[in-house]
């Protein structure tokens, strides 16, 4: 629920500008861990719920790529707030 303003402003954006294509980016929050496969799985998921979001809504699957890099890109590689935390778990 949270996410949704920022969902709907992409998916009139994609709307509006038939020829973009993009690239979904998931990601978790994991600091001082490997990137493992459960992370992964996770920041895949995220981004392809926002695929999903967006296919949902009539926008060709094919304009979208989706990747997830676990906790390998972290925003805040050592968090020390949720605020902090929750930056980490995002979708670009």
């Amino acid at each position: 629920p949270p996410a949704k303003s920022s969902l709907n402003a992409l998916l009139i954006f994609m709307q509006q500008n038939k020829s973009v294509n993009i690239e979904i980016e998931g990601h978790v929050s994991g600091p001082g861990q490997p990137n493992h496969q459960d992370f992964k799985q996770l920041s895949i998921d995220r981004a392809i719920a926002v695929k999903k979001y967006l296919t949902d809504n009539g926008i060709d699957e094919s304009r979208i790529k989706y990747t997830g890099y676990g906790n390998s890109k972290m925003i805040f590689a050592d968090p020390k707030t949720d605020d902090e935390h929750s930056m980490n778990r995002r979708v670009e």
